[in-house]
């Protein structure tokens, strides 16, 4: 490979810019939530759907975590539906782990 094609390569080869949001958040579900306009995945975990057994227990969990916090979210991706993929935290607590823990979502490993 010649010296000008590394040169237009190496852009690409480099990892997404990352994106912190910050503030307080509005959760839609038991894994998703907004800070501002920005809608946002938790990254480590999968919480049923609202119209599914436990959505509606798993969207009162991660409003009871956040309520009164500070949400702090690091992505380096989007969803194909324009939503950060991102760890959130409300203070020190990481907010996927927190519902894992509370039986409220499984476990998502990440995507690389």
């Amino acid at each position: 490979m010649g010296l000008a094609a590394l040169a237009l390569a190496a852009p690409l080869a480099l990892p997404a810019a990352a994106e912190t949001v910050r503030g307080a958040a509005w959760v839609q579900d038991g894994d998703t939530l907004y800070i501002g306009r920005e809608r946002i995945r938790l990254r480590n975990a999968h919480a049923p759907e609202l119209a599914e057994a436990g959505g509606v227990e798993a969207r009162g969990g991660l409003r009871a975590l956040v309520a009164g916090e500070v949400v702090t979210c690091e992505s380096r991706a989007r969803d194909r539906y324009g939503r950060l993929v991102a760890y959130c935290r409300a203070g020190s607590r990481d907010l996927g782990e927190a519902m894992v823990a509370a039986g409220l979502a499984a476990k998502r490993a990440p995507r690389r």
